[in-house]
């Protein structure tokens, strides 16, 4: 997510910008009247102002540096009169009122983050009434501006532009501590802050240098301190972070070298040359261990971004795994006293990826808790951190379980690693050992990492998957195997006992069959038995066919089938239920094999229709 816009300058003018430009040209022509003088600093004031209005175009609101333009032109230092005042005070006025908005110009973050709009209603009454206080001054103070030179009003002017000053500052640090969830808005707004109140110190230490007059410095502190609020509110916020780290260093470090040696020249006379190729020296040493120190103001200095910065390096090999594993590793380093590293967590399949310290990848299935992955892709640089959660479990129910599951992990921020705007697997940072929060420059490191690793998690996903499926396959076909071996080794037990069963009913007629005809009868029963032919077999009363059939059965193809011989005479066969029940019927129980009936006629009729109709 963007923190940040950039300023575009303009590319035409319409005619509504043409006339707003005009009202600091009215400025400028307003003082020159007035003054009657055309000093070349009059001339530089009003071309400054002039430019300011112009770039101004481009701003989505203009008025933010027209009110501040034409501040700038109403401090001229030969502009004099009581409108000249006026328009300067109100000019100080609209910049103050204009630069009071630009909180709101800082839109909210994340859908996740509580309303944190700034109140402005007091901050607007206290600047209403201290620049209405000096307005009447100003204009209605006739008799007194003539008595005592018009330093009342003045003294009016400048206490109600040091109160601007002091109520925008204090508006810009409020508004910071109410959006310090929003690490971008609330820098910015901390910043602005910062520079409100930087503005009124340099000014009234202007004025009390003796310098400029106190009204007028602090009007030009109020103008110069609304332009750089409007550029602040422009500009992105992980660039602004730097520049504001590195302008700290050269003004901790550079000015007191620059302010000694400078006084130091100032009462050297014959050395002033060799003081001046010191100061160079030393500016150059400065800028040379610049980014040293500039390291020294992150949190533990700046180890974590540094191995992220190590970790994306180690994003250019080639090989899906070599590149997880050197990232790991590189981000273990920090955390080396400690047994938990950085870790992805891939998406499908769902995967924890880690690297211990001899640097080995290992990974075992473990899944994110539901919503993690969707809430953090729509926080700024998708990631969603530890201190946001602990805030919002209070208020709303569905982050306590995420929250519960950071206090498991151990985790300090989440990180969404997405290939073509596809979430792939999340980035999780252990819990760092500080007090400060993740910064906006490792939030943006940790992002840029994220998106280079993208297509490795990508690679790796899809080699494991193919990897996971073919165990599957392996499995699948073992199983089978299995189960057709345990089929194969019942069936051979059933046929057995089957082989047994009609063996044991075919014994009589293979011990008794002694004459021809007997021998021919048998003959002729086991060759249609072969072809499975219907069989109808009719003989005196008395002899039982039963072994006979069965030992024409075991010479059949059909030997290892079940051989059911059923009694037409039995009671328990009249009863059709029987016959219909798949669990005990004769015709489920023959199963393939051959069904004798016995004494067919026996049976009743219903029964009888059935087995025609089988």
């Amino acid at each position: 997510m963007d923190l940040g816009r950039a300023v575009v300058f303009p590319k035409n003018l319409t005619r509504s910008k043409v006339a707003l430009a005009s009202l600091p040209a009215y400025g400028v022509v307003t003082i020159l009247y007035t003054s009657g003088k055309t000093e070349p600093a009059v001339w530089v004031f009003a071309a400054a102002a002039t430019l300011v209005a112009l770039l101004s175009l481009s701003s989505p609101r203009p008025l933010r540096f027209l009110g501040a333009s034409l501040a700038l032109v109403s401090c001229a230092p030969a502009a004099q009169g009581r409108l000249v005042e006026t328009l300067g005070l109100l000019s100080a006025a609209f910049a103050s009122f204009d630069a009071l908005a630009l909180p709101m110009l800082l839109d909210p973050e994340s859908e996740l983050y509580p309303e944190a709009r700034p109140r402005l209603l007091g901050p607007m009454a206290i600047l209403g009434s201290g620049f209405g206080v000096a307005l009447l001054a100003i204009v209605y103070g006739g008799a007194s501006t003539a008595r005592d030179g018009g330093t009342t009003a003045r003294i009016f002017s400048a206490l109600a532009t040091a109160l601007a000053l002091a109520t925008l500052s204090v508006v810009g640090f409020r508004q910071a501590r109410l959006r310090h969830l929003e690490l971008g808005a609330g820098l910015r707004s901390r910043t602005m802050g910062t520079v409100f109140a930087l503005a009124l110190f340099v000014s009234l230490l202007v004025a009390f240098g003796g310098f400029a007059r106190p009204d007028r410095a602090l009007r030009v502190g109020l103008a110069v301190a609304a332009i750089g609020g409007g550029f602040l509110v422009s500009m992105e916020a992980v660039a602004l972070s730097r520049a504001l780290r590195r302008v700290l260093v050269c003004v901790g470090l550079g000015a007191p070298v620059t302010l000694v040696l400078g006084s130091i020249a100032d009462h050297s006379g014959e050395g002033a040359g060799t003081l001046t190729l010191v100061a160079g020296a030393s500016a150059l040493l400065l800028g040379i261990v610049l980014p040293r120190l500039e390291r020294a103001l992150l949190p533990l200095r700046g180890v974590w971004l540094a191995a992220v910065e190590h970790a994306i390096e180690g994003t250019t090999r080639t090989q899906a795994e070599d590149t997880l594993r050197t990232c790991l590793a590189r981000l273990r380093q920090p955390f080396e006293p400690t047994l938990r590293g950085a870790a992805i967590w891939t998406l499908d399949p769902p995967l924890v990826v880690t690297v211990d310290g001899a640097g080995y990848l290992h990974a075992r299935e473990r899944t994110l808790p539901p919503g993690l992955v969707e809430f953090a892709a729509r926080e700024p640089f998708a990631t969603l951190r530890a201190e946001v959660l602990e805030v919002l479990e209070v208020r709303r129910a569905e982050f306590r379980p995420l929250a519960a599951w950071f206090r498991e992990q151990e985790a300090h921020a989440v990180t969404v690693i997405t290939l073509d705007g596809v979430p792939e697997a999340a980035l999780v940072v252990p819990h760092l050992v500080r007090p400060e929060a993740l910064t906006l420059e490792e939030l943006s490191a940790g992002k840029a990492l994220a998106d280079r690793l993208g297509a490795a998690v990508a690679t790796q996903g899809t080699r494991t998957r193919a990897l996971l499926r073919e165990q599957e396959l392996t499995r699948r076909f073992e199983n089978a195997t299995d189960a057709a071996t345990m089929t194969a080794y019942q069936a051979g037990l059933i046929a057995a006992r089957n082989r047994q069963a009609t063996a044991r009913l075919a014994r009589a007629a293979t011990v008794g069959l002694y004459s021809a005809v007997a021998q021919l009868a048998q003959t002729s029963l086991d060759r249609k038995m072969k072809v499975g032919a219907p069989i109808v077999l009719s003989g005196p009363s008395g002899i039982d066919p039963v072994p006979v059939l069965a030992r024409a059965f075991l010479a059949g193809p059909r030997r290892d089938a079940p051989f059911v011989v059923v009694d037409g005479t039995a009671s328990q066969e009249h009863d059709l239920a029987r016959w219909t029940d798949p669990g005990v019927s004769p015709l489920a129980l023959v199963d393939g094999g051959l069904l004798l009936l016995l004494d067919v006629g026996a049976l009743p009729t219903d029964v009888q229709e059935l087995l025609a109709r089988v």
